[in-house]
C-alpha cells in the first residue's frame, strides 16, 4: 500500500508534456554546444528536468544543492538553460530561484557525451588541458599494463570526451554511480588497480578525489584499448638470419622462410662475425636461424642450408612446436631526436654513395669456372697484388660454405667481407658463355650473370642493410631481368632506384 502511494507520487512528478519540453531543451543545448549527450545520460536528464519542472510548478524548491552558483552562472550552459526557460512563459520557471537553473545547468554540463568519431572531433585549442591530462593517463596506463598505447587516437578521443564532464561532476560533487563497479573489480582486478594509479594523475592535476565508480568508467576505456592493441600484438617468432658476413645472400633464405613460415618474422640479417647477443636480446629476438655453425648462445639456434631442404623445414617446425615466443614487456618506443635522425641518415647516405661510386659492370667475359671468376673480380676490385690475394681468399672461404645460385634466373650471388676492401663494392659480370656451377645442394646450374658484393671486415649494420636491400630486390623483383639484359647505365639506374626507395623508407620509419 505504501509502495503504491510512493509510485503514484513519482508518477505525478513525471508529466509527459514536461518530458517533451525537456527533450527540446536538451536538443537545443546539443545544437548550441556542438556535441551529443550519451543516450543513458540523455534519458536521465529528461527525467531530472521533468521532475524539476514539476517541482517548481508546485513551488517546491531546493536549497544548497549547488556550492558555487556564481561560477555556474558564468558558464554558457547556464545562459542557454535560463534563456530557454525565459522563452517558455507557460512553465513559470522564470519565477523559480536562480539555484534551480544552476542545478539543472550543473547536471547538464556533467552529462556524459556520446562517443562518435565522424563528428564532434576534439579541439586541440579548446581541449588542450584535457588532452594533456588524457595523455598523462595513457602514459601511466602504458607503464602499469605493459601495452603501448601512445598512438591510440581512439583512446585519446574517448578519454578527452569522458574527462571533460567527469571532472566537472567530481568538482561539483555530483553523484557518480557505476552499476558495473563490482563486476569490473572482481573480473578485472589488475586492470582496475592499474586504472586506480591513472586516477592519481587526475587527483594530482585537478585536485579532486576520484571515486571508485569513476575509476571503473576509466577502466572500461583503457581496457577496451588494451584489448584492441593485444589483437595487433605480434603472435610471431622474432628471428634473425645469421650468415658468414651478413652482406645479404641470405635474402634467398629469408624469402623462403617468410613464404613457408608466416609465423616467423625475420627482423634482420646479421653476420656471425659481428653477432652481439646482448643487442639481440634488446631487440626481443626469439631465435636465430643460421647457415653456419655458431658458438653457444642462450637463444634457440637452428642450423640450416642456404636453400631450405626438407630436413631444414623439419628442424624449424620442431623448434616452433616446442618453443614459445617471448612475451614482450613494456618498453616505450622513443622518438629519435632530429640530430640522431640526421646522423643515421648520413651514415646510410654515405654507404649508398659508396655503392654508386664503386659500381662496375663488364660483359662478354670468358670464364671457365668459379675459380677464374673469383680471380677476375678480385683483380677488378683490388688495387694491389696483396689485396687481390686477400680478396681471392675471402671469396674462396665464403664459397666453400656453399654457392648462392638463383637457378631459375641463371644468376649467382658472390659476396664476402675482406681486409682488402675499404669501401662497399658492387660489380655485375656477364659471361660470354654460361658457366656450370654447383649450388649448396650439389646440383649443377648454368649461370651467365654474377653479382659480386664486397664489404670491409669491420663495418656497421647500416652498410649491411644497404647491400641486403639490393640482394632482396634481385631475388624478389624484376630487377634481375635488368641485370641479365640491361645496359650498364640501366643497371646503374636500377640500383639507384632501389637505394632511393630504401633511403625514403628509412626517412618514413623515423617519423
Amino acid at each position: 500500500m505504501i509502495q503504491n502511494k510512493i509510485d503514484q507520487v513519482i508518477l505525478d512528478f513525471i508529466d509527459m508534456r514536461n518530458m517533451g519540453l525537456a527533450k527540446k531543451l536538451l536538443s537545443h543545448i546539443e545544437q548550441q554546444m556542438g556535441y551529443q549527450i550519451a543516450d543513458n545520460s540523455f534519458i536521465a536528464l529528461i527525467l531530472r528536468l521533468s521532475v524539476t519542472i514539476a517541482r517548481c510548478q508546485q513551488e517546491i524548491y531546493i536549497s544548497g544543492a549547488v556550492d558555487n552558483t556564481q561560477k555556474v552562472k558564468s558558464e554558457k550552459i547556464y545562459s542557454l538553460v535560463n534563456e530557454w526557460f525565459q522563452d517558455q512563459p507557460l512553465l513559470k520557471m522564470n519565477e523559480a530561484p536562480e539555484e534551480e537553473i544552476c542545478y539543472l545547468a550543473v547536471h547538464i554540463k556533467g552529462a556524459k557525451l556520446r562517443e562518435t568519431f565522424s563528428h564532434n572531433k576534439i579541439s586541440m585549442t579548446e581541449d588542450y588541458k584535457t588532452i594533456k591530462l588524457a595523455k598523462e593517463i595513457i602514459y601511466t596506463a602504458e607503464k602499469e599494463t605493459g601495452i603501448y598505447l601512445e598512438d591510440n587516437e581512439k583512446l585519446l578521443i574517448c578519454l578527452v570526451r569522458h574527462l571533460r564532464p567527469a571532472i566537472y561532476r567530481m568538482k561539483m560533487r555530483l553523484d557518480i554511480m557505476n552499476p558495473l563497479l563490482e563486476d569490473i573489480k572482481s573480473m578485472y582486478p589488475q586492470l582496475f588497480e592499474a586504472t586506480r594509479k591513472c586516477a592519481y594523475v587526475i587527483e594530482d592535476k585537478e585536485h579532486v578525489k576520484v571515486p571508485e565508480d569513476e575509476i571503473a568508467y576509466l577502466a572500461t576505456h583503457i581496457g577496451a584499448a588494451i584489448k584492441s592493441e593485444k589483437r595487433n600484438l605480434r603472435k610471431n617468432f622474432r628471428a634473425v638470419v645469421a650468415c658468414t658476413n651478413g652482406i645479404g645472400a641470405s635474402q634467398l633464405l629469408v624469402t623462403e622462410i617468410e613464404k613457408e613460415f608466416p609465423d616467423i618474422q625475420i627482423v634482420e640479417i646479421i653476420s656471425t662475425i659481428d653477432m652481439d647477443e646482448r643487442k639481440l636480446s634488446q631487440k626481443h629476438i626469439d631465435l636465430i636461424i643460421t647457415t653456419v655453425a655458431m658458438p653457444y648462445t642462450t637463444l634457440p639456434t637452428i642450423l640450416v642450408n642456404t636453400i631450405l631442404g626438407e630436413s631444414d623445414r623439419k628442424k624449424i617446425k620442431d623448434v616452433l612446436a616446442n618453443f614459445l615466443p617471448e612475451n614482450i614487456s613494456y618498453e616505450k618506443v622513443k622518438n629519435m631526436h632530429l640530430k640522431d635522425k640526421l646522423k643515421s641518415l648520413k651514415i646510410y647516405s654515405d654507404f649508398i654513395i659508396q655503392v654508386l661510386e664503386n659500381y662496375s659492370f663488364v660483359e662478354e667475359v670468358e670464364l671457365a669456372d668459379v675459380s677464374e671468376l673469383i680471380q677476375f673480380i678480385s683483380r677488378s676490385i683490388a688495387i694491389t697484388a696483396a689485396n687481390r690475394m686477400e680478396l681471392e681468399n675471402a671469396f674462396k672461404d665464403r664459397e666453400e660454405k656453399g654457392s648462392t645460385i638463383l637457378g631459375q634466373k641463371g644468376m649467382m650471388l658472390l659476396h664476402c667481407r675482406s681486409k682488402a676492401a675499404q669501401q662497399l663494392h658492387v660489380m655485375v659480370v656477364r659471361t660470354k658463355d654460361t658457366m656450370a656451377i654447383k649450388n649448396s645442394r650439389g646440383e649443377t646450374t648454368k649461370v651467365s650473370t654474377v653479382i659480386a658484393m664486397v664489404a670491409p671486415i669491420s663495418i656497421s649494420s647500416h652498410a649491411l642493410e644497404v647491400l641486403s636491400e639490393i640482394t632482396r630486390k634481385i631475388i624478389t623483383s624484376d630487377f634481375s631481368a635488368t641485370l641479365r639484359l640491361g645496359s650498364q647505365d640501366e643497371i646503374y639506374m636500377g640500383i639507384s632506384s632501389i637505394l632511393d626507395q630504401f633511403i625514403q623508407c628509412q626517412v618514413s620509419n623515423m617519423k
